[in-house]
């Protein structure tokens, strides 16, 4: 199955397809800036695949629609990453598990054991959360 994706009743993308593991489409909103992602996770037999068909941002006033595709394939992937388990992460396979932005973007991305890596950007975020949870 597979899935177009709109921004202003313009195609920016066919993304899936079906044997993918995990699928997400995301407009997110933080500290004001609107983003639009749409990525995909699947297994291989090295391990795992992570997809990145769209990162952008968007303004305020711009539709996003979303509708099963006619399409027999996706659009090719912006980016691919490999996740390897038990083995260490090359650099171009290292990215924040959380924001999915690699080094170039956020700067130093660290890790805690095998996974997730975790960007500093994140780390605040996750911090500033737990603080507003802890106070309630």
């Amino acid at each position: 199955m597979y899935f177009d994706v709109f921004v202003n009743d313009q195609r920016v993308a066919t993304v899936g397809p079906s044997d993918l593991r995990h699928l997400l489409i995301n407009v997110a909103v933080y500290d004001g800036e609107i983003s639009l992602s749409a990525n995909g996770l699947s297994d291989q037999n090295e391990g795992q695949v992570y997809f990145t068909w769209l990162q952008e941002d968007l303004n305020e006033t711009d539709s996003v629609r979303i509708t099963r595709s006619r399409e027999s394939e996706a659009s090719e992937p912006k980016q691919t990453r490999n996740l390897r388990r038990d083995q260490k992460a090359n650099k171009e396979d290292v990215f924040c598990d959380f924001c999915k932005r690699d080094e170039d973007e956020v700067g130093v991305i660290i890790q805690a054991g095998d996974t997730p890596f975790i960007c500093f950007e994140c780390i605040e975020m996750c911090s500033e959360v737990a603080k507003e949870m802890d106070s309630n």
